[in-house]
C-alpha cells in the first residue's frame, strides 16, 4: 500500500537521528508534519515503502540524502 496523507512515519538519518512525522496535506502545518512539497515529503508520498526501506531524496544546493524507514503507521490503521 502506498504512503498517503495522514500516515505516521519514523525515519532514521545516517547519523542515527530519528524523526517521526505525519505526512501532511498541502498547506497543513504543525510541529511534526512532513509537508508533501518538501523533498522528503515528495519522496515518500504515493510511494510503496515498507519498514526497512531506504528512501533517497535530493535537496537543491545541499545534495542527496538517504534515510531508512523505521516505523510506519497507516492513517486508517490507527482509527478505532
Amino acid at each position: 500500500m502506498a504512503l498517503s496523507y495522514g500516515d505516521l512515519v519514523t525515519v532514521r538519518y545516517p547519523d542515527g537521528a530519528l524523526y517521526t512525522g505525519k505526512i501532511g496535506r498541502p498547506g497543513e502545518s504543525g510541529g511534526a508534519v512532513i509537508r508533501p512539497n518538501t523533498p522528503l515529503g515528495n519522496a515518500l508520498l504515493g510511494k510503496r515503502f515498507g519498514v526497512g526501506a531506504r528512501v533517497e531524496y535530493s535537496v537543491p544546493g545541499q545534495g542527496t540524502f538517504v534515510v531508512t524507514l523505521e516505523e510506519l503507521e497507516k492513517a486508517d490503521e490507527g482509527c478505532a
